[in-house]
């Protein structure tokens, strides 16, 4: 008398019940089988990995490459998670946040701003464009007395938004188009005062720390060059603070 193990149809191993050698081969067979699986499980986890490296090799058009913005800071910086982890993450401070921290707050910003590059990394642009739009939509319904991140650096989150959207018309084949965007853009360099250098320099470490990436160094001297900038803003003596504790 025998038996098979057998695994979605296929035989794994043999079994022969009166056999001693049979159970000591029916072990080996199971521990190869084990070693096997193993064996696939780091196979798919390297895959997985060069999967994620190729995923986030993102071309930067020539024209935008003196811009500062998420697709550019992603191409500079070392992910150590993969997009879907970055955005269950993204969506679970949208739930935590109350309406006075949506309110274009930084941390809201830079939310949405990574939620539209992690969908277009992902392929998908519906979502990706629907996540720029939220800022975009914020923004228009400004007001003069808001108190903001947006209201305070106005011209830095522009910025970053104008690159970013124009980036993902590039994406899409509208290069005409994006290159209209570009033109609304002031560049770091020919802005007249170092609060709106310092407001981008900000959101670029506060990206960095929002979606973990193996950075440390590099968000150090960002929160220090923010402060440097703006010396007496309490919020980036606590934002170099936090790094520092990490």
């Amino acid at each position: 008398m025998s038996n098979s193990v057998t695994s979605k149809g296929t035989t794994i191993f043999h079994i022969s019940d009166n056999s001693e050698i049979s159970k000591e081969k029916y072990i080996n067979d199971i521990l190869h089988a084990m070693e096997n699986k193993l064996l696939l499980a780091t196979i798919s986890e390297r895959y997985y990995q060069l999967q994620l490296k190729d995923k986030t090799t993102i071309d930067i058009p020539g024209w935008l490459k003196d811009c500062e913005y998420p697709f550019l800071w992603c191409s500079q910086g070392k992910r150590v998670h993969g997009s879907e982890q970055v955005i269950k993450w993204c969506i679970e401070i949208i739930n935590e946040m109350v309406s006075e921290e949506s309110n274009l707050s930084l941390t809201w910003i830079i939310v949405y701003l990574t939620l539209t590059l992690e969908y277009c990394v992902l392929g998908e642009m519906e979502k990706s464009f629907a996540s720029l739009k939220k800022i975009e939509n914020a923004i228009e319904m400004q007001t003069p007395k808001s108190d903001s991140f947006y209201h305070s650096y106005k011209i830095s989150v522009d910025h970053v938004v104008y690159a970013t959207k124009a980036h993902l018309l590039a994406a899409t084949g509208e290069e005409g188009v994006a290159q209209q965007n570009k033109w609304k853009i002031t560049l770091t360099q020919s802005m007249t005062t170092l609060s709106d250098q310092a407001g981008v320099f900000a959101m670029k470490c506060r990206f960095y720390c929002l979606s973990d990436y193996d950075e440390i160094d590099i968000k150090e001297e960002l929160a220090r060059k923010v402060l440097e900038l703006e010396p007496n803003n309490g919020d980036w003596m606590l934002m170099l603070a936090k790094i520092l504790r990490s």
